[in-house]
Order: C-alpha cells, then sequence, then structure tokens
C-alpha cells in the first residue's frame, strides 16, 4: 500500500489574519490545517462556511474534508445553489453537505 499522507500543518489561525482574508469571495481550506473550530472562529474572520465536501477513504489530499466559505454575504445563495447542483456528480465516496447561513449547521 503507498504511504500515508504528511501530517498536516499545525493549527494557526494568525496565518489567516496575515492577509487580506475577507478580500476573497470563495474559500476553500481544511479547517483541520487552522485553529478554526467555532461559530465564533468563522465570524472573526469574516466567513460564512457554505459546505464541506468529505472525501472516504482519502489517500492523497490533506485532509478527508474540505470546507467551502465566502466573504460576501450576498454569495451566500449561490454557493449554496452550486454546491447543491455539485453533489449529484461526486463519487459515492464522496459526501457534500450544505449549511444553513450563517449557523454552520447542515440543512
Amino acid at each position: 500500500p503507498p504511504p500515508p499522507p504528511p501530517p498536516a500543518p499545525a493549527p494557526n489561525i494568525e496565518f489567516t489574519m496575515k492577509y487580506p482574508y475577507n478580500q476573497y469571495r470563495l474559500i476553500l481550506i481544511y479547517d483541520s490545517w487552522f485553529a478554526i473550530k467555532s461559530e465564533k472562529d468563522y465570524m472573526r474572520l469574516g466567513w460564512i462556511k457554505v459546505g464541506e465536501l468529505k472525501i472516504e477513504n482519502n489517500k492523497i489530499c490533506g485532509s478527508d474534508v474540505v470546507s467551502f466559505y465566502t466573504s460576501d454575504a450576498a454569495m451566500v445563495n449561490e454557493l449554496r445553489e452550486n454546491l447543491s447542483r455539485f453533489k449529484s456528480t461526486v463519487p459515492d465516496d464522496v459526501t457534500i453537505t450544505i449549511f444553513e447561513e450563517n449557523l454552520c449547521k447542515p440543512l
């Protein structure tokens, strides 16, 4: 079998503070690489969590969960609709969860 993926970098929310993090309309990250653990953390960054993509039996990605955020509240519904359409195209071992606006809870 192939070797396991390298360990993720230590969580570091300061990384996100070094850059104009609210200028990006679409943010895709591995939450596990950062100290983003609660709704308060998302709000502090000015990000709205729209969804997650979970890869079962992940072999090559840095984490088995990719999170989708936006810093543009006007874009939330569009992203949710796009994720909803994308959901039907992913393989069976990939799950997409779409979150309620500003609540970080699955629909």
